[in-house]
């Protein structure tokens, strides 16, 4: 529901491209490259938040999945890549659609500033990573927690909180997820933050080692 609210507000600023192709009854030629895989509610989500928020049923999809959780090494996200290239130099797509941090890192920041619109969404790192502060042809959708409501809520619920254990996987996207979580640890009273260690795990580890390195944080804290 989120996603559908915010694309409606940002695909307003390419209202004038969708009329446009309206006018002369071609259809809408969207190029969509999510970083990880379509079979993932969280892309199926994604996708049909940014169809709804776009309102145009003239358009046609070409997907490109980058598949990074599942297919890391950089040489298949490469592959990947080319063959999303191909598509924009043999297709000439009127629209590019990227989702999540390394469908920016990997393909999207390349078109920057480019005639190609693009509109990002479920970014966790800052734009300018990507080179998309003041970009001409750029507007998205970012992804920011809501750690201190979180928290507060935590607290109106168990008001004698006073430890917090955060737990995330290894995939470098979570690298501003971190710094902005250990930023706002100082606007909120927590009496241990455990020097703001959090426990990293990996998209293989399995759920008994999980929750050994769990039950070992906790005891340690």
């Amino acid at each position: 529901m989120f996603f559908r609210f915010a694309f409606t507000f940002y695909l307003i600023l390419f209202g004038l491209m969708t009329s446009a192709f309206a006018d002369n009854n071609q259809p809408l030629r969207i190029l969509h490259v999510p970083s990880y895989h379509m079979s993932w509610d969280w892309n199926k989500d994604q996708l049909q938040g940014f169809k709804d928020g776009l309102g145009v049923t003239n358009a046609e999809y070409k997907i490109v999945e980058l598949d990074t959780k599942r297919a890391s090494e950089l040489e298949l996200i490469q592959q990947k890549v080319a063959i999303a290239k191909s598509i924009i130099t043999d297709w000439h797509p009127d629209l590019l659609y990227s989702n999540d941090d390394n469908a920016q890192k990997y393909f999207a920041q390349d078109y920057v500033n480019t005639d190609l619109p693009i509109v990002f969404s479920a970014v966790n790192q800052e734009p300018s990573l990507y080179q998309f502060s003041n970009a001409s042809n750029v507007t998205g959708v970012m992804e920011y927690e809501h750690f201190i409501p979180t928290v507060n809520l935590l607290r109106s619920i168990k008001k004698d909180v006073k430890r917090i254990a955060v737990v995330i996987d290894s995939d470098p996207t979570w690298t501003g997820v971190v710094n902005r979580i250990k930023e706002k640890l100082e606007k909120i009273q927590i009496l241990k933050s455990h020097n703001g260690t959090l426990l990293t795990l990996s998209a293989n580890t399995k759920k008994s080692s999980v929750r050994y390195k769990l039950r070992s944080m906790l005891l340690h804290y």
